[in-house]
């Protein structure tokens, strides 16, 4: 099993570049009723001096614009899957989907955050610019609901 560590998102390189607003209106919703660690942690990778997302940037991306450190899932390798007996508080169906990730983005993460670079995105700051309704709590509210 991969470790559970705090870290500031700042740190992290995002590896997906599309925000849904969906998963976005989902992760906000959980922030801000205070309810966040029921998502669970994001997953990522070290590789060498950096992190890469393995899965969860939409929870990296509110918690990078709310200026939190979050707990993470650290993989260490493709096969360090996230149990449920350690992470009670997510629904199963969501941990599957987290696994998935860990296994099939371990490897290739690293290339997708070089691509991320070629679009110049290589931090959630960046990634956050791309997207104006990122830059504070009040534009990704006031963004929701004109969407909703």
């Amino acid at each position: 099993m991969g470790d559970v560590i705090v870290v500031n998102p700042s740190i992290i390189r995002p590896t997906e570049i599309d925000i849904r607003e969906e998963s976005l209106r989902r992760v906000f919703e959980y922030y801000s009723v205070g309810r966040q660690e029921e998502l669970g942690p994001p997953a990522v990778r070290r590789h060498y001096d950096e992190y890469y997302t393995l899965d969860g940037h939409h929870r990296l991306a509110v918690a990078d614009m709310l200026g939190l450190s979050i707990p993470v899932y650290l993989a260490n390798d493709f096969g360090d899957f996230m149990r449920h007996q350690d992470f009670s508080m997510m629904e199963q169906r969501f941990l599957d989907i987290m696994n998935e990730k860990i296994e099939l983005r371990f490897d290739y993460c690293i290339y997708l955050a070089q691509g991320m670079n070629k679009e110049g995105v290589s931090s959630f700051y960046h990634l956050r610019q791309r997207y104006g309704f990122l830059n504070s709590a009040s534009t990704l509210e006031e963004y929701l609901k004109k969407a909703a």
